[in-house]
């Protein structure tokens, strides 16, 4: 998906990846600090960064100030973000969010409508989806490079496999990538949609980015989707683990079941269903929830000494009770007498958190650095 995208075909190097990625991750910089950066000499970075010039995908934006002893003024760089655009779509059971971002990850436009899966397949939902945001994306006046495709499931983004979904009703594996290469001429990629929000997080920090992390991406759900979603509430979870989106051995990784769940329980959680279903409407319902929830997840935060939990969804209601209870469960569980490191965060990008992220991955990818394992993965080696 990287080669041919962005970078003509005799500038796809590793060296090439690695001086665009550092542009992008670091908006501002300039040649000397690629070169240092890098560990480049600085003829190399010259004519790398000459040629992203040429080809409309970098640019220069400003002039900084010459040292003391005088000298040529340093030129800051900057990925060329109206170079085209991204589109991040999520999916639902009853409605689908857009956004459309430019490669500085800018949202410039979004919308959610409803829409039936019950009368159409996955990907013929995506079909109308693409035909409906097309509007936007012409309306934009950026040309379309791609799109990211977040939804509940498991999910095997470098094949396009979605295995199983208990919301969308999906229980055999679904080729979703296959139908699209003969009709669709940009790529397209799909991924969980707790995977997602990690990606949103990972490319809205952009350098800043922590690299051990979780996301709880909780729901509130009205309806039964399945036998094995009994509405109320759903929840979600993404890893980061140095610095990469953890997928577990079969993309499975993030799927949640309290450990305190018992007996014949529908829901993710010990608490009766029916009063699972309460938690949206019900602060005090939800208090119990989110305790379960937090005792949960500080067996994950302080094993795996993560440094951050970030907290999306519908649940962000309930954002001044959630901070302070996860905060109390974590520490409540870990084994020394120090406080526990690590901070709490309400995602900012509520209810298009999921679309805004499936972006980011695409973006992610489209700027990374060719990787071996991600290949054989897609070659069906690993």
């Amino acid at each position: 998906m990287r080669d041919g995208i962005l970078l003509q075909k005799d500038a796809s190097t590793v060296n090439v990846h690695r001086v665009l990625r550092t542009i992008w991750l670091n908006r501002g910089v300039s040649r000397v600090e690629l070169a240092h950066m890098l560990n480049l000499d600085k003829s190399t970075i010259t004519k790398i960064v000459n040629d992203l010039i040429g080809q409309g995908i970098v640019e220069a934006f400003a002039e900084g100030s010459s040292s003391r002893q005088g000298g040529r003024k340093p030129i800051y760089l900057s990925v060329k973000k109206d170079a085209g655009c991204i589109l991040g779509i999520e999916i639902q059971t009853e409605k689908y969010t857009v956004v459309g971002v430019n490669l500085d990850n800018e949202i410039i436009f979004s919308r959610s409508c409803s829409i039936d899966l019950s009368i159409n397949s996955i990907q013929t939902a995506f079909f109308d989806i693409l035909k409906s945001a097309s509007v936007d994306v012409e309306n934009s006046g950026l040309p379309l490079l791609g799109a990211g495709v977040g939804m509940s499931g498991i999910i095997d983004p470098y094949k396009g496999i979605i295995y199983q979904s208990f919301p969308l009703k999906i229980k055999e594996a679904i080729d979703f990538y296959s139908p699209l290469e003969r009709i669709i001429s940009v790529p397209v990629r799909i991924e969980n949609d707790a995977n997602c929000c990690c990606w949103a997080e990972l490319v809205h920090l952009k350098s800043m980015r922590p690299k051990n992390f979780i996301f709880i991406l909780g729901e509130f759900r009205k309806e039964e989707t399945s036998d094995r979603e009994p509405g109320g509430l759903a929840i979600g979870m993404g890893l980061v683990l140095n610095g990469s989106v953890h997928y577990g051995e079969n993309f499975s990784a993030g799927e949640f079941r309290s450990a305190f769940r018992t007996g014949d329980n529908k829901s993710q959680f010990s608490l009766p269903d029916e009063k699972i279903k309460l938690a949206e409407s019900d602060p005090a319902v939800f208090c119990e929830v989110a305790h379960e929830l937090g005792k949960n997840l500080a067996v994950l935060v302080n094993t795996l000494n993560l440094s951050h939990v970030f907290v999306g969804g519908s649940i962000e209601k309930y954002r001044d009770l959630i901070v302070p209870i996860f905060k109390e469960e974590i520490q409540k569980n870990w084994a020394y007498g120090n406080p526990v490191d690590c901070s709490i965060h309400i995602s900012e990008f509520g209810d298009r958190i999921v679309a805004f992220g499936a972006a980011g991955m695409f973006l992610e990818q489209l700027f990374g650095i060719p990787d071996q394992e991600q290949e054989e993965r897609a070659n069906g080696s690993l």
